[in-house]
């Protein structure tokens, strides 16, 4: 995801291509089980990416989409914010359901 990033000219040196102080990620086909179903477990999947994109001049927020038939454990869900030590807010938006159709 980094290097995809890095090759799309929205993090590094020639960050030119990122107008925002926001970036947003969203994951099709995501699964509570493998990406995580809370903001914590979300933030320890992601970790490495969290890390790096710490260290990122002018990034604020990252907000990742996770999307899927079972993105959503039962009972869990809800849309969630955290600031991280880095200074990054993490947002977590989970959807239940197909990409096209969330």
């Amino acid at each position: 995801l980094l290097l995809a990033l890095q090759r799309l000219g929205l993090l590094g040196a020639d960050a030119q291509r990122r107008r925002s102080s926001t970036l947003t990620v969203h994951i099709a086909g995501a699964q509570w089980r493998e990406e995580g179903g809370t903001i914590s477990s979300v933030a320890r999947t992601f970790e490495t990416l969290l890390e790096a994109l710490g260290q990122e001049a002018g990034l604020k927020v990252l907000r990742l989409g996770l999307a899927g038939p079972t993105a959503v454990e039962a009972g869990t869900g809800k849309d969630e914010c955290q600031d991280l030590p880095s200074g990054l807010c993490l947002e977590v938006c989970h959807r239940t359901g197909l990409y096209h159709e969330v």
